[in-house]
């Protein structure tokens, strides 16, 4: 594979994965078309070298920091949320982070302080001649 810079990897690196795990896989027929169609032969990349499961671990690692990114500025380490593969692989950022806020503008982001205080309501005062009365008082949430 190339070197440690991930914008180091070419579709010959890429196709050497899938082409590695087209064989752990046992898709021997499928790979033998693959490394033909995708010139591997002409290529001077080691397949050996290629550690088993590369391509599933590379997968799942990219999953992973789609999965940090979305919970990065509207998740706190006690409320991180976990996503199904399906969505990681299927939804951008912004849809995930809609996900875990409910909101439209997944950017703004509501402590638990804030959702405590938005649960606490206000009385309105009435028309009265008393002071206490005129007093904004706080109702408990139900």
């Amino acid at each position: 594979m190339a070197g440690l810079n991930p914008e180091d990897l070419t579709a010959n690196d890429l196709n050497a994965a899938v082409y590695r795990y087209l064989l752990e896989s046992g898709f021997v027929h499928t790979a033998f078309n693959f490394y033909h169609e995708s010139h591997l032969d002409i290529h001077d990349i080691e397949i050996k070298k290629i550690p088993q499961g590369t391509l599933i671990r590379v997968v799942l690692k990219g999953l992973e920091h789609i999965e940090f990114q979305a919970n990065a500025d509207v998740a706190d380490d006690e409320n991180f949320h976990h996503f199904i593969a399906l969505d990681l692989l299927t939804k951008d950022v912004g849809e995930l982070k809609m996900q875990i806020t409910g909101r439209a503008n997944p950017d703004f982001v509501e402590t638990a302080k804030e959702k405590k205080n938005d649960a606490v309501k206000t009385v309105e005062p009435h028309g009265s001649d008393y002071a206490e009365d005129a007093i904004p008082r706080r109702k408990q949430p139900k």
